[in-house]
């Protein structure tokens, strides 16, 4: 399912490769870097390599995961997660942690991924994660992503593009005016420990109207 010249933005957007790995994944290392230095107090520089070692992002291809290209290069990646999804391999490995951290840090970022982990519900498309490039944001790049998000999951039959943000993120805003909905706010002592996360807010897009 790839789509040239998106709603406007003169970018592309198509599957994830394995060849995409290299920038998606620094993309998406910067992305959410305080959530990893939270689990690893790990520098920048170094933490891409080790997100690929590991696994934390996935590598490998599997539907529902795009990539959006602008100019040739990867502007931003996307990964949906939906019920019925076909998987595919991808290995996360904890021992990359485990000989450069010991094990207790290996330990907390084994519990961090897991409480990052969210299952799709019935009737849902989730956006496990979705990052633009810092070089190409404020480009409408991030709506033309979400609009895609939103065309895949009704031609699914899905009912509902969910997502989750941390409650003190701006994004929230960005999502609002995009018709997203906020759901009650949750809390966790596990988050704010491990990830330094203290409220989360789930948000709902009701996609049944478009699909008429």
């Amino acid at each position: 399912m790839d789509s040239d010249n998106v709603y406007g933005t003169e970018c592309n957007i198509r599957y994830f490769r394995e060849e995409d790995l290299s920038q998606a994944n620094s993309l998406l290392t910067c992305a959410f870097f305080s959530k990893i230095n939270s689990l690893l107090d790990i520098d920048l520089s170094d933490a891409a390599g080790l997100m690929t070692e590991t696994g934390f992002f996935r590598k490998k291809p599997v539907e529902g995961y795009f990539v959006m290209e602008k100019d040739g290069k990867i502007a931003g990646v996307m990964l949906l997660k939906y019920p019925g999804q076909k998987k595919g391999g991808d290995d996360f490995r904890l021992m990359p942690v485990f000989r450069r951290y010991g094990i207790i840090k290996a330990l907390k970022f084994l519990a961090g991924v897991l409480l990052l982990e969210n299952k799709a519900k019935s009737g849902e498309c989730y956006i496990e994660y979705i990052a633009i490039g810092e070089s190409y944001r404020g480009l409408g790049l991030g709506s033309a992503f979400l609009a895609y998000a939103e065309d895949f999951a009704i031609n699914k039959g899905f009912s509902q593009l969910t997502l989750c943000v941390v409650s003190s993120n701006r994004a929230r805003d960005f999502y609002r005016r995009l018709g997203f909905i906020e759901k009650e706010e949750k809390s966790s002592l596990l988050t704010h420990f491990f990830l330094g996360i203290e409220k989360w807010t789930p948000m709902v897009k009701d996609l049944s109207k478009k699909a008429e």
